[in-house]
């Protein structure tokens, strides 16, 4: 050896610092050249002070930060060394003096050579760590001479199937040739994959009992973390490399052997991937048979699914596929504009959106009718003859209770093939079949009877926090979430001076479930309080309706008999009439709810009153349903209990200008939670989070198994 080589010395690191003084020490009175010794610490995030340790007494050390990933560290340091060789220590090692010396001489006397590695001994001395690895079958391992008394009986330097990597010396060159640690093992087994590259490309690995190193742990014992890890990566290995006895494999786990099925399907999606990179094609048939018989067997359908989908979307980044089902898309209403809004925004954000529903509908007739932009959305129209022949322009869900068998069925039996199915109006007779299932639940209506698929979802997302109170109360099911709708009726221009005018907006309801009587008694009795409010305010009431309607008769009636005030009734008003109504308004009313005790009959949230706060409007609203979510009493608004409180709070604000104006300003601030870009953000978020749960493959990522390990909340 005309000169000494530079070597690279790795250590990866996590909270050692009550070790790293005896090691480099050690390290520091080894016979070899200083000056051709590059030394670096890759730290895992270590909160025990081991980086101002090593800043204040090793400053010559390189120090690298790396997450919590073991083969990511040694990759690091491959990556920044400047030496021939590069080698690498456990942070727990104390070297004999000879240690690197008798490495690197190895390399000079035999050709061919990738890689060195030592004789571990534990730190008595006298008893064996490891003197390379040992096959036991089926592709396990452990350290060959383990626990071992050291009667010289390993004192040969010869070829090695494989080295442990507490104590190696690599040949950068081969590294460059055959590739850097394969990250995927995060932690065991990443030695032996890297030795079967090696000697199947035709490098040796050697073992040198004369470089000695001394080991302060006898191992990791029962540490379920190891457990968990290991088992992983030898399937992980065996796909790859042995893909002919994937099925046997996973039989004989010891993953499999204890029942930890949860744990088989979480880290399956990655033997799919590893099992696809096997390039020799029989091979590759043989694995993928074993692997679906393996399936079939031991795993039901929709985590098949899911499985196959982590594979496709984490790893191969395919779109992910989304349905949302509305049985009413066809009919104009808040419900079809909060799903068709869903909807935009998913396309937007590149998910494979189609929209399914039951009686023919164009997209661009969602367009016009919501202000939104589908382009690149599916349209899948699926007729169900039960309700066909009913011959009804609305599909009832809760009538398939008197059928035979399920008429839902066939809306069921097309979710299998998306990932994401958003049942988008409560249609709980539908059951899903998709990996993952979304229930948009706006209240709870149905009861718990036949074909109640509801339990079967993965996520129900309310879209109030009342929703999600009853939800839990006569369903049981706690919603994952809740969204509140979109609101987007604010004009460009509020006039600076409104127009004394009480506007309520609401369906006039055959049933009158919207109180528009009570509030047409309420401004009678306002009038004979406040003679302002008589010569000088207006209550209009708009709303739609159907053609023959005797509550609005009744209504109208009323009204006839007051002459005397300004009672104003609209019906159908179109959305530049209602618009320009709400923009000239300085109160509104909504009485939904007043002197009921069933909850479907409060408001489940209150779009109307979101859209008059966004002009400015000040609402004095029901306190009950998802009103009081809405409206905070006496900054945005005013809530009342009864028609007395109803008139009292009106009384003060139009007798109080910088009231009403404070309130107002309050109110369209307030309003601006429930904007469009509000709500497209959150529908962005809960996507994100859902697919983050559902499709990211956690079994990549250490957080996973330190939490399977409890080692992190």
């Amino acid at each position: 050896m005309k000169s000494f080589p530079v070597c690279t010395i790795g250590i990866v690191n996590y909270n050692g610092k009550k070790y790293l003084d005896k090691l480099f020490k050690s390290l520091g009175n080894i016979n070899y050249p200083s000056e051709r010794l590059e030394l670096i610490l890759v730290d895992n995030g270590s909160t025990d002070g081991t980086v101002e340790f090593m800043a204040s007494n090793y400053n010559n050390v390189k120090i690298i930060n790396c997450d919590n990933n073991f083969a990511r560290a040694l990759n690091l340091v491959i990556e920044s060394a400047s030496g021939d060789y590069v080698g690498f220590l456990n942070n727990d090692m104390e070297v004999d003096k000879n240690w690197l010396m008798e490495m690197v001489l190895v390399f000079y006397r035999f050709d061919n050579v990738a890689a060195v590695g030592s004789k571990i001994m534990f730190e008595d001395r006298k008893t064996i760590n490891s003197v390379g690895h040992k096959a036991l079958g089926d592709y396990y391992y452990m350290d060959l001479g383990i626990n071992e008394i050291d009667k010289g009986q390993y004192d040969k330097i010869c070829v090695s199937d494989g080295i442990c990597g507490g104590s190696i010396l690599w040949n950068k060159k081969c590294l460059e040739l055959l590739g850097l640690y394969d990250e995927d093992y995060i932690m065991y087994y990443e030695d032996v994959e890297i030795a079967q590259r090696c000697m199947a490309s035709g490098f040796k690995l050697m073992y040198s009992y004369k470089s000695v190193v001394y080991h302060k742990f006898h191992g990791s014992g029962n540490n379920y973390l190891a457990y968990l890890l290991s088992n992983r990566n030898r399937l992980l290995y065996v796909a790859r490399y042995h893909s002919d006895q994937l099925g046997e494999s996973l039989l004989n786990s010891q993953l499999h052997l204890n029942g930890e099925m949860e744990i088989i399907k979480d880290i399956m999606p990655l033997i799919i991937v590893k099992l696809f990179a096997v390039d020799d094609v029989d091979r590759l048939r043989t694995g993928l048979l074993q692997i679906n018989k393996y399936l079939q067997q031991f795993i039901n359908p929709q985590d098949i699914q899911q499985i196959i989908a982590r594979v496709e979307i984490h790893h191969f980044n395919r779109p992910i596929k989304v349905a949302i089902y509305d049985h009413v898309m066809h009919v104009i209403g808040g419900g079809q504009r909060y799903a068709a809004t869903i909807a935009e925004e998913l396309n937007k954000e590149n998910y494979n959106v189609t929209y399914i529903g039951n009686r023919e509908i164009a997209l661009h007739d969602l367009e016009r009718w919501y202000g939104l932009s589908l382009e690149g959305v599916k349209l899948k129209i699926i007729h169900l003859p039960y309700y066909d022949n009913l011959g009804d322009e609305i599909i009832d869900p809760n009538l398939a209770t008197q059928a035979p068998q399920n008429p839902l069925e066939p809306i069921s039996e097309v979710s299998a093939g998306y990932d994401i199915f958003v049942n988008a109006n409560m249609a709980v007779q539908v059951n899903p079949l998709s990996p993952v299932s979304i229930l948009i639940c706006h209240f709870p209506d149905a009861e718990r009877s036949r074909y109640f698929y509801a339990d079967n979802y993965d996520y129900v997302i309310n879209n109030s926090k009342y929703g999600s109170e009853w939800t839990l109360k006569r369903w049981d099911i706690e919603a994952y979430n809740f969204l509140y709708p979109s609101v987007d009726m604010q004009n460009d221009m509020i006039p600076d001076i409104k127009e004394n005018i009480i506007l309520s907006v609401a369906r006039f309801e055959p049933g009158g479930s919207k109180k528009q009587l009570e509030m047409i008694n309420a401004f009678i009795q306002l009038c004979a309080l406040d003679i302002n409010v008589k010569e000088k305010w207006t209550l209009c009431l708009a709303g739609g309706t159907i053609s023959e309607n005797p509550y609005l008769e009744k209504l109208k009636k009323i009204v006839s008999e007051n002459a005397d005030l300004k009672i104003n009734i609209m019906t159908n008003l179109g959305l530049i009439e209602l618009k320009q109504l709400y923009a000239k308004s300085k109160i509104f009313w909504h009485a939904c709810g007043l002197s009921e005790d069933n909850p479907h009959l409060r408001e489940h949230f209150g779009m109307t009153t979101v859209e008059a706060m966004q002009n400015y409007c000040v609402p004095v609203v029901f306190n009950g349903g998802g009103q009081k979510e809405i409206v905070e009493h006496g900054v945005s608004g005013y809530l009342f209990n009864d028609i007395y409180d109803l008139i009292s709070n009106t009384v003060i604000i139009v007798n109080d200008s910088v009231k009403l104006k404070k309130v107002s300003e309050g109110s369209a601030l307030k309003a601006m939670q429930f904007s469009r870009s509000s709500f497209n953000t959150k529908v962005k978020d809960l996507f994100k989070s859902i697919c983050y749960e559902k499709f990211f493959d956690h079994a990549t990522d250490i957080n996973y198994f330190l939490r399977k390990s409890n080692l992190l909340g």
